[in-house]
């Protein structure tokens, strides 16, 4: 519609808007296609992403990794001793569960077949 940006707030092209999406609503033959009309109202819409992720990673390695000359005011003994507590850490620690929840091993079928049940289900159902 025409409307002048500064007459009247582009009242007419907001009330056109509006008649169209209550017209798609009055429209729905069902109440399934009714509910994904108003989905598409108020579902959040993709958006282009406002940083890289090489942004990402510049900032977050480091406020992530320790400096290499600590500063005057950081705790070097809580640090040290922080490193020491990190280090009894195992790398591999055993699985317990009699189930093996943790140390099953898994195939790219098992894979394949829980997306497919994930897909099978509606991302909008409770």
């Amino acid at each position: 519609l025409g409307d002048d940006p500064d007459s009247h707030r582009s009242r007419l092209k907001v009330r056109k808007i509006q008649r169209d999406n209550l017209m798609k609503l009055l429209k729905a033959e069902t109440i399934r296609e009714w509910w994904q009309i108003i989905r598409s109202f108020t579902d959040t819409k993709p958006r282009a992403p406002q940083v890289t992720v090489e942004q990402l990673r510049d900032v977050f390695q480091v406020r992530l990794n320790p400096p290499a000359v600590m500063p005057d005011h950081f705790d070097a003994y809580l640090k040290h001793l922080r490193d020491l507590m990190a280090g009894a850490i195992p790398d591999r620690t055993l699985d317990d569960t009699p189930e093996a929840f943790f140390s099953a091993p898994f195939v790219m079928s098992d894979m394949e077949r829980m997306k497919k049940k994930l897909r099978s289900r509606s991302t909008k159902s409770a």
